[in-house]
């Protein structure tokens, strides 16, 4: 399937979770029915991404809260060194 609009992309993403599997872009576990759960900008909109269906993926909330504005590799990087230090 391929969505036009961000409403779109986000009707997909709802019937993957609701019907299949559907990831996480962050965190990479899966999203299940009845989560919470957000379409994030792979490149920050704060950063001049776009509200495309080609920059954005389904991410829990709070995967979405802590990202906040950080590239992915900013984001993985502090999820790293947070494991690190349990």
């Amino acid at each position: 399937m391929e969505a036009k609009s961000k409403k779109e992309f986000k009707k997909i993403c709802e019937y993957a979770v609701h019907y299949e599997f559907c990831y996480c872009y962050l965190c990479g576990l899966p999203i299940l029915d009845g989560q919470k759960w957000n379409l994030d900008h792979v490149k920050p909109a704060s950063k001049g991404g776009k509200t495309t269906p080609e920059n954005l993926r389904p991410v829990h909330y709070n995967c979405n809260q802590a990202k906040a504005d950080l590239s992915l590799t900013q984001f993985r990087a502090i999820q790293e060194l947070k494991e690190r230090h349990k």
